[in-house]
């Protein structure tokens, strides 16, 4: 069997003041799109503005200690985000729990379940092994991904 590389991923960021984790996945990026060659820079900055706009929403109990990794996707030119809030607790090293928030253009969908992609999935599980690398939030909010991704024109890199 042919090992397969994450495609559809084709950008990443990370924001350590809003310890955010900023995934852009190719599946409707012309959602985003206003010229080919900036798509990605504005899915990400979409999703930072996302976050500073409805932190009471994911961050209710946020400690210094979670975070958020998000995807960018687009659904027939409608911006979608799955944030994954990560409660990391007081000892880091331990086991976090996840909790899902989808936004659909902008707006907290709070009945809507998140439909992962196997990509995302595969993105959490190596976010999380790498996660557990590190001894501080602050050194996993500062590093690069661990994942190999497609940038948007080839180029493939860890960040």
């Amino acid at each position: 069997m042919a090992k397969r590389n994450l495609t559809g991923f084709i950008g990443f960021t990370t924001s350590p003041r809003l310890h955010l984790r900023t995934y852009v996945h190719e599946f409707g990026l012309c959602a985003f799109r206003k010229r080919e060659c900036d798509a990605v820079d504005i899915a990400m900055s979409y999703v930072e503005r996302i976050v500073q706009a409805n932190c009471r929403t994911m961050n209710n109990n946020f400690t210094d200690e979670d975070g958020v990794i998000a995807f960018t996707w687009g659904n027939k030119g409608i911006r979608m985000i799955d944030f994954y809030k990560m409660t990391y607790g007081k000892v880091w090293q331990l086991n976090p729990t996840a909790r899902a928030f989808v936004y659909k253009d902008g707006l907290y969908q709070p009945d809507c379940e998140s439909d992962t992609c196997g990509d995302g999935l595969i993105i959490l599980g190596e976010e999380e092994k790498f996660r557990r690398m590190t001894t501080s939030g602050q050194e996993y909010f500062n590093s690069p991904s661990p994942i190999k991704i497609r940038h948007f024109f080839g180029i493939v890199s860890n960040h």
